[in-house]
């Protein structure tokens, strides 16, 4: 096939992988799960899914919405054919896939750089997603695994950043082809990029809000994940969710959201 040939095959490829997708995100701005689909994309530049708050339903328990995602819960997408899929990890693979001939695929070349966007997105989503709440969710709400010890909780937050920060690091040691760029597998983004920077994004906000109660360990962040955090605030992706997501945080914190939680940590540290 001649190049200029084979060059139109491709764009077209694209250009009918990218319209393609079609549907709705039902998410909001603050939501760091729903952020990795959005930042997936703005990445491969794909506006043809609105995205939605969840009050255009109703609510998140809503009946329209329950019937949707029996959780009560956001992100969802609901396909152009009424399809839905709830639960950010779902809804990133279902875009990557649908969008495979889009750049970027956000899959790694390698079989080590798979391996490592897999287990690092799993860490995050077990580990720490159970228990982010810890940071700005009320007294009594629970905090996964640690049920209501909020200093348990942020100390575990700390603790599993850590783990995913050696976790590269191994990784990184062995197969040095995985540490050419500041993105976590290599030269491209890939799915454990756009799942762990947005929680990055609440922890860099909600953790200095209690530096004055000490309770959690210092530094909080390992040197290699704040190398990439900062990395990905270079990109025009990571500035558009990191402000989505702090603009959010600040109605927050303006509204007193944190008030009655550092009152309970200065009294737990007075105890």
């Amino acid at each position: 096939m001649a190049p200029l040939a084979r060059h139109l095959v491709v764009l077209a490829c694209i250009v009918s992988s990218s319209l393609a997708l079609q549907g709705t995100l039902y998410d909001l701005p603050v939501s760091n799960h729903g952020a990795r689909v959005r930042m997936i994309l703005r990445q491969k530049g794909i506006d043809t899914v609105k995205i939605e708050g969840p009050q255009t339903l109703g609510g998140l328990k809503s009946d329209e919405y329950l019937a949707l995602n029996a959780q009560g819960k956001m992100p969802l997408f609901v396909t152009s054919a009424g399809l839905p899929i709830p639960e950010s990890a779902t809804i990133a693979s279902f875009v990557i896939d649908s969008t495979l001939t889009t750049p970027p695929t956000f899959i790694p070349t390698t079989g080590e750089g798979r391996v490592l966007s897999d287990l690092i997105t799993r860490l995050h989503d077990s580990y720490i997603t159970p228990i982010q709440g810890c940071l700005y969710r009320a007294s009594g709400t629970g905090f996964g695994r640690h049920g209501d010890d909020r200093v348990a909780a942020m100390n575990d937050v700390c603790f599993q950043l850590g783990v995913i920060g050696k976790t590269l690091d191994k990784f990184r040691s062995q197969h040095p082809e995985l540490n050419k760029k500041a993105y976590l597998t290599g030269s491209e983004p890939s799915l454990a990029d756009v799942s762990l920077f947005p929680t990055l994004c609440f922890t860099e906000f909600m953790f200095p809000l209690f530096d004055r109660v000490a309770t959690t360990t210092a530094p909080y962040l390992p040197s290699n994940l704040q190398a990439f955090y900062d990395f990905m605030l270079t990109t025009s992706e990571g500035k558009a969710v990191k402000d989505e997501i702090w603009k959010a945080l600040e109605k927050w914190e303006a509204n007193g959201r944190w008030d009655p939680i550092l009152e309970e940590m200065a009294s737990l540290q007075q105890a």
